[in-house]
């Protein structure tokens, strides 16, 4: 499944090379931002899962491609996450589709948790935490154009009538009866949206200072798996 998921990052990744190489930044602003915020995306789920992946940005293969360093992925990262921000709307309402299209908020929010990451290892450039508050604290100040902000309700998040709520960043919806397979090959510039949320866990370990000093709710107990 990981080898698959590789696979298909990648074919994602050749879709927006192509994109961002034929696009006009005048013509195209949305489409083009969107190439780059979603290049982004796939770039930062290889690294934090593959250790450093090929930096490819064109469209011709090339198994010459020499091995780029951490710092190399992380900085491509971070300018087309720059570059999304200055293409993209303003607004949640402004996305070529709310609530499925990127916005600069969106882009802001994973660039922020780019920073955070860059700040521990293997990069420790610790004066990226002060980068990622200033981006963090610019979506919380924007909650409302952005459409971002916590619903009054946690059980509201699984609920049908609830798909596009306010909690969501950046998601991909697919089919109920879709497979973890068909999951990762919709990963791509279209962004198949169905209508379920359902079946897709996260692996991810949050450290353990985070999850002392999370407040001891509804939503602690929801979220995080102890093995208690």
């Amino acid at each position: 499944k990981y080898t698959e998921f590789y696979k298909r990052l990648y074919k994602a990744i050749l879709n927006a090379n192509q994109l961002i190489l034929q696009l006009d930044d005048g013509k195209d602003p949305l489409y083009k931002g969107e190439a780059y915020f979603l290049r982004a995306y796939c770039y930062f789920k290889l690294v934090r899962i593959f250790k450093v992946p090929p930096l490819v940005t064109g469209i011709d293969v090339d198994y010459s491609l020499p091995k780029p360093t951490f710092k190399e992925v992380y900085n491509l990262i971070e300018s087309d996450l720059n570059n999304a921000m200055a293409l993209l709307p303003g607004s949640y309402s402004e996305a070529r589709k709310p609530g499925y299209s990127p916005h600069q908020g969106t882009a802001q929010a994973l660039l922020a948790e780019v920073y955070l990451t860059m700040a521990g290892h293997p990069l420790w450039e610790t004066e990226k935490y002060a980068l990622a508050a200033a981006l963090a604290e610019q979506v919380i100040d924007n909650k409302i154009s952005y459409n971002l902000s916590l619903v009054s309700e946690f059980e509201e998040l699984w609920s049908g009538d609830s798909v596009l709520n306010s909690e969501i960043v950046f998601a991909l919806f697919y089919e109920e009866e879709s497979s973890f397979d068909d999951h990762i090959s919709d990963i791509s510039i279209g962004y198949v949206i169905t209508n379920d949320r359902h079946g897709i866990g996260s692996n991810f370990h949050p450290e353990f200072h985070f999850y002392n000093r999370y407040p001891s709710n509804i939503r602690k107990k929801i979220t995080f798996r102890t093995g208690r």
